[in-house]
């Protein structure tokens, strides 16, 4: 009965998602010219405090994802602010967001990272955060969760300027920024199960260039490491925010699982996803949580 509910409210929301976004015209994720403005120097879209029926949506469907296939494992729960927050001091809704979420999803251990971020670790040019200012939030994330950490990365420069998705939907002028990657022993013997490179350089020259980390929004990415002292895993549920961080994380886990309910239904989780021995981390973006209808 649980199974059969659980596929009628996936069905459900996914109608409810395409009328989502044919009532959006589809750009709620995806800003227009006049959605950007600059702050500070930085590009970046006005964001709007939680949208409560959003908020219960991603509450709902991960619950309906916890009772179906968690009972076991050790979940885990991290907000990402939007860098909105930080350069228009916004942090009560940040704080009012943080709350709401990590008291409804009672099964999870919530796991405060805003204190770690501020504007100047996210891109100028684009939504996300620099992979070099995420080495703090995922040892939070790895100590929380009783994994080992490093703090020893080797920070490496790309030669062309980065130009982020805000700047190639914007005429306003703002400085490139650099990209820069972190590599250790570890990332560097990182491989995937799907062929997906860890760094893929062929992604700098497109307009979301952000995808030079695990080459973009992938519906699931297995990365092995071969070389860890566990053989605990990691699940995480997630949105391009972790595509930069997942290799950092890898550092406590033999294998670290992506997968992205936007291209995937939770109902068949099952069928490709192994939750054996796994901890679980559901991280995601105020700007997701706030579109969650675009996840199943």
């Amino acid at each position: 009965m649980k199974r059969k509910a659980a596929f009628l409210f996936a069905v459900m929301m996914l109608l409810l998602s395409c009328v989502f976004l044919v009532l959006t015209d589809d750009t709620s994720t995806k800003p227009s010219e006049e959605d950007i403005i600059l702050i500070d120097g930085s590009l970046v879209e006005i964001e709007p405090p939680m949208n409560q029926t959003m908020a219960d949506y991603a509450v709902r469907l991960f619950g309906i994802i916890n009772d179906e296939h968690l009972s076991s494992n050790d979940c885990y729960f991290v907000l990402i602010p939007d860098k909105y927050k930080y350069l228009a001091d916004k942090k009560a809704e940040y704080d009012e967001f943080y709350s709401y979420m990590s008291k409804s999803l009672s099964f999870a251990t919530a796991i405060d990272v805003y204190d770690l971020l501020s504007e100047t670790d996210y891109y100028r040019t684009d939504p996300h955060i620099k992979q070099d200012a995420l080495v703090d939030v995922a040892n939070r994330i790895l100590e929380s969760t009783g994994r080992e950490y490093t703090t020893r990365y080797e920070e490496n420069t790309v030669d062309t300027p980065f130009y982020g998705t805000y700047a190639h939907r914007s005429d306003l002028s703002v400085t490139p920024d650099e990209l820069v990657y972190l590599t250790n022993d570890t990332i560097d013997n990182l491989y995937t199960a799907e062929g997906v490179s860890i760094y893929n350089f062929k992604k700098l020259d497109t307009d979301e260039p952000y995808d030079f980390f695990l080459s973009g929004n992938q519906t699931i990415v297995t990365i092995n490491n071969e070389n860890a002292q566990t053989d605990k895993r990691l699940i995480i549920f997630r949105d391009s925010f972790a595509s930069s961080l997942a290799p950092l994380l890898c550092e406590g886990y033999s294998q670290v699982v992506l997968v992205d309910l936007r291209y995937i239904m939770s109902e068949y989780l099952v069928d490709f996803v192994d939750f054996e021995n796994a901890d679980v981390l559901f991280l995601y973006s105020t700007t997701v949580m706030n579109n969650s209808f675009s996840m199943k």
